[in-house]
């Protein structure tokens, strides 16, 4: 057990997680979202493979309306 922090807020995992699922868990959808894990871009190709670890720094960004 441990924790990975998303966006400066910590967030308890179980053990190493696959950013997709995590993206699921937060309902997010994979088209619009940059993620940034401790601090290099994650290329989204890659969002089903790259799992995550207790300790991982994330910075998901996805885009907002307005005008």
């Amino acid at each position: 057990m441990g924790e990975i922090f998303v966006n400066g807020e910590a967030r308890r995992v179980d053990g190493p997680l696959p950013l997709l699922r995590l993206l699921e868990e937060m309902e997010i959808g994979v088209r619009w979202v940059l993620v940034e894990r401790n601090g290099e871009p994650v290329p989204r190709e890659r969002y089903g493979e790259t799992v995550l670890d207790p300790g991982d720094h994330l910075e998901i960004a996805t885009p907002m309306g307005g005008g």
